[in-house]
């Protein structure tokens, strides 16, 4: 019985790797940003739609960690290492076209706006991305150092030398609050619950123009195991036909 027991754990074994070819999910570190409501702390521990997803897709695969397995990175730094790392995983990231060029994705499972933020007081009105360019108001716009906002602009063609970057999202909205900035490029989930965060009404801010509607997906370097990518993504499709992650979003939504 135990040689029986030891070899249905060995078979078990084996077809769990095998699935994923060449590169386990244990191999891989999982790294994240300060960015709510997708990723954020909580008594020191990593949580959010995006953490409790990936929790949700390690379990789909029998897979035994925790958040404590989830590293908590400046977004810059974060970057830098999943280009050149191929047992990197960074989350949650916009699945731009531009991205999917150079990295490959597990998603997507949600959708945020990226647009322009501003004070309603500022009466900035502008219709197209030509009129971002030329508005006196938006002479300086903030982002945080290689977020989508910032990229979205640039790949748009806003001057580079007309973007003020910063390292945090919460250090970008209290400049925005403090009217250091003028408007800022960021998520709109992630703007307004780091508005709220900070004791802020948002209702005296606004959408001054959409750049993009994304959608929300886990990163992984170009180079990483096609088998564990379909794995995951086929624990993703699940989640989804569950309704499992319509739920979690609702449960971080602020």
């Amino acid at each position: 019985m135990v040689k029986k027991t030891l070899m249905m754990i060995f078979i078990f074994s084996f077809q769990f790797h095998a699935a994923f070819g060449e590169q386990h999910l244990e191999d891989i570190n999982w790294i994240t940003e300060i960015h709510p409501p997708q990723n954020y702390l909580d008594n020191g521990r990593a949580t959010g739609i995006s953490v409790d997803v990936l929790l949700g897709i390690w379990s789909k695969l029998g897979f035994e960690k925790n958040k404590d397995h989830i590293k908590i990175i400046p977004w810059a730094r974060s970057y830098i290492m999943l280009k050149k790392d191929k047992n990197t995983c960074l989350f949650a990231m916009s699945m731009t076209r531009e991205r999917k060029e150079i990295f490959k994705f597990v998603g997507p499972y949600m959708k945020d706006i990226v647009g322009i933020i501003a004070k309603k007081s500022k009466t900035i009105k502008v219709e197209s991305f030509k009129g971002v360019i030329s508005n006196p108001n938006l002479e300086l716009i903030g982002s945080v150092r290689q977020d989508i906002g910032a990229q979205l602009l640039l790949n748009q063609g806003y001057p580079e030398k007309k973007l003020h970057l910063v390292n945090s999202t919460k250090h970008l909205i209290k400049m925005l609050d403090l009217d250091r900035i003028p408007a800022i490029a960021l998520g709109l989930d992630a703007a307004l619950w780091e508005m709220k965060l900070l004791g802020m009404d948002t209702s005296n801010y606004e959408l001054v123009f959409s750049l993009q509607t994304v959608e929300t997906g886990f990163g992984f370097n170009k180079a990483v195991d096609p088998g564990l990518i379909s794995a995951m993504q086929s624990a993703l499709n699940e989640l989804r036909d569950e309704g499992r992650i319509t739920f979690i979003i609702e449960q971080h939504r602020y």
